[in-house]
């Protein structure tokens, strides 16, 4: 790896000082307590990751980019050492590919320890969303001791000792937060259909004992769902708890209770987080175990039981993991199979509390992992069972239901894998998984990735996963939403021609040989996307994001396909000046699907911070022909609350937020959001209708950390 002299590092970081002095902020006399970073420091990079996958179809079906956004809440509630990070913490924050966070390690290894941010704009490889969640995720304390001769052994062992001793100190805290949400209307449901009452609250919970030991628990209810009454006798609709071990001897990872679990590129086992396009850029290639505990509110896609991940040695790995649980599903007319396993967790209804836990899963698997110094090989194996069959497909059903026909049926299943891969420097690097099971057919996912220099990062993904073929527990890279039914060749590349300008650009081709939803044929799908960042000073960002998308759908007649195409354009700008940090944004559609539609949306968005008080606001106006040209607009929010909403028709939106913290132990923080429609006067549909042209939110949230 090239990396810079060391007269230049030491000239930057003195440069750094003198700007940090001249702004009366000095950042080394803050940059060793380990506190809470505000939302609105990282979740803007956060946005650039995953500002794509807003727009489609099947990507955040099963709630991936909410699973994420809690992980990064998680660790900005406790920021990360950063001159003692390891590939595992990296990894943890799944924002990094491999090229990044070798270059990281490498860097702190060689120049260590880090004495201001400045210097990770000195770390190869590393893209602006990726330096800016570095910088907001992490704070420089101290390294771990190092031993520098064997004579020197007494001495090193007690550093290790004292060091050990001061990071449980700093690990060992807790963090209870309470959530609620109040509407100031009300749906055609409530009072009614809906056996609850309209108010959505949650708990959540976790205690650090030390570096080793930690353990969580989450309540949830919905709006609509009942709280002490009916069929609901325990309060909350959705309890969930973990304990997790780690790094105690041969254990690397153990979670107890609920959790997720990702091993190789997630072809036959991936519950945890799965692959959007842009998002793959930073992450498709690292195939290690991925394991953590479910804190999250989601109630559709969790293990339920035990995994543990252990290592032998330098080079091998074990996990092993076991699941029983209940699900929700829609039953046959003879209540004797499964059609359609339901993930939404809603339980409002007569008809929803009827199919809330009426099934069962169970899942039992293994993975072992060889790791060499240029190669890795390893497999995965598990087996599945129902309570009753699965049963999506019944002959005679209408043409519309087709694509249904090879969706896994039966009560038995199971899946086998060999993951492998290959790296040569910084110059070649290839990860592949290959599956087959009892559907007797055989599916294979494959990256190869090269930096060309410091610079320039290039990737290609190839999939092809038969229609016959299924993994129940998997979820890989894919256009369609699901490990089958596809094949197609991605195209990526990250180009940085300086420290403060990043284009990204990727090109996606996809075929899919039976019918798919809204697609009575084969079909096909082209998507490309070009992005550039430009950070024009320390204090200020530029965004441009153009992305074009044709996947063929029914067309008017039977049997046609037409292509649905669809144009996004992104134009942002973002600024900080003192203590006030806004942006402002505009975006505009165009969908040409049996029709032309087009929309846009001004968006703009203003904060203040100062010691104990944060105060924004934000507002926007929409303009769309129909559903089809929508709109996306991040908005700021409270902490695990992802607040991504989209827009159709005519209106505006606005929303303030506020928090008061207090010593950083309490913060009480609130959000009222407003959405006014210019062209209707009902809003939804069904039990969610609101008589109503206006909606306005109150979310509250207290958080207590010690």
């Amino acid at each position: 790896m090239l990396y810079l002299s060391g007269v230049k590092r030491v000239s930057v970081i003195l440069s750094a000082l003198i700007v940090l002095l001249l702004s009366g902020k000095s950042e080394a006399s803050l940059c060793f307590a380990q506190q809470p970073v505000e939302a609105s420091k990282w979740q803007p990079y956060f946005e650039m990751l995953f500002a794509d996958e807003n727009e489609d179809e099947y990507e955040n079906e099963d709630g991936n980019r909410e699973i994420i956004y809690e992980i990064l809440s998680d660790i900005a509630a406790s920021p990360l050492n950063l001159n003692a990070i390891t590939r595992e913490d990296l990894e943890s924050m799944m924002c990094f590919n491999e090229y990044q966070i070798d270059g990281v390690l490498s860097y702190i290894e060689r120049y260590g320890p880090v004495r201001t941010k400045a210097e990770l704009l000195m770390m190869p490889y590393l893209d602006v969303p990726q330096q800016g969640l570095l910088s907001t995720l992490t704070y420089l304390g101290d390294m771990p001791p190092r031993q520098m001769d064997e004579i020197d052994t007494l001495k090193y062992d007690n550093a290790v000792r004292e060091y050990r001793r001061v990071s449980d100190q700093l690990a060992r805290k807790g963090n209870v937060v309470f959530s609620t949400r109040v509407p100031f209307y009300k749906r055609k449901g409530d009072g009614d259909a809906y056996k609850g009452k309209g108010i959505k609250n949650w708990l959540r919970a976790d205690y650090t004992v030390n570096t080793h030991i930690k353990f969580g628990v989450v309540a949830s209810e919905d709006a609509g769902e009942p709280f002490f009454a009916g069929r609901q006798n325990y309060g909350y609709d959705f309890y969930s708890g973990y304990v997790q071990l780690q790094r105690m001897g041969v254990l690397r990872k153990a979670v107890v209770g609920r959790y997720r679990l990702r091993t190789g590129l997630g072809l036959v086992m991936n519950n945890n987080y799965s692959f959007g396009k842009l998002f793959s850029l930073s992450s498709i290639q690292a195939t290690d175990v991925s394991l953590r505990p479910h804190a999250s509110r989601s109630e559709g896609n969790y293990m339920q039981g035990g995994a543990a991940m252990f290592r032998f040695g330098k080079h091998l790995d074990a996990t092993a993991f076991a699941s029983y649980r209940t699900i929700d599903a829609t039953l046959t007319n003879d209540s004797a199979c499964i059609a359609t396993i339901l993930k939404t967790g809603y339980h409002r209804t007569e008809s929803e509390i009827a199919r809330r836990h009426n099934a069962m899963q169970s899942v039992l698997g293994t993975n072992i992992r060889y790791s060499g110094k240029q190669f890795h090989l390893g497999g995965t194996v598990l087996m599945s069972h129902f309570s009753m069959p699965l049963k999506p497909y019944i002959d005679g059903s209408p043409l519309s239901k087709l694509y249904r026909m090879h969706f896994p049926a039966g009560q038995d299943f199971w899946n086998a894998s060999i993951e492998y891969g290959y790296k040569y420097g910084r110059y070649f690097r290839m990860e592949g998984e290959t599956a087959t099971g009892d559907c007797g057919k055989i599916a294979t996912v494959n990256t190869v990735s090269s930096h060309i220099n410091n610079r320039l990062t290039l990737i290609a993904i190839q999939r092809y996963y038969p229609y016959k073929f299924y993994s129940v527990m998997g979820r890989s890279f894919s256009e369609g939403g699901s490990n089958q039914d596809e094949s197609g060749v991605y195209f990526g590349a990250v180009w940085n021609p300086t420290s403060r300008i990043s284009f990204t650009a990727y090109s996606d081709v996809a075929y899919f040989a039976w019918p798919k939803y809204q697609a009575l044929g084969s079909s096909h799908s082209f998507d490309n996307l070009l992005q550039m960042i430009c950070k024009t000073s320390s204090r200020s960002s530029v965004t441009v994001r153009y992305r074009i998308k044709s996947r063929e759908k029914d067309g008017e007649t039977q049997g046609q396909l037409i292509y649905k195409n669809e144009q996004r354009l992104r134009v942002a700008f973002a600024s900080r000046v003192g203590r006030w940090q806004w942006k402002s944004q505009l975006d505009g559609v165009s969908c040409r699907y049996k029709q032309t539609d087009y929309g846009m949306m001004l968006s703009g968005n203003a904060l203040y911070s100062q010691k104990a008080l944060t105060v924004g606001i934000g507002a926007g106006y929409f303009n769309t022909g129909s559903y089809n040209a929508r709109v996306y607009a991040y908005e700021q929010s409270t902490p695990y609350n992802l607040s991504y909403p989209s827009f159709y028709g005519k209106g505006c939106r606005a929303y303030t937020l506020a928090e008061y913290s207090i010593k950083n132990h309490l913060a009480l923080i609130a959000k009222l959001g407003f959405t006014h429609y210019f062209d209707r006067d009902k809003i939804g549909s069904s039990y969610q209708t609101i008589n109503s042209s206006s909606q306005t939110d109150l979310d509250i949230m207290v958080r207590v950390r010690w």
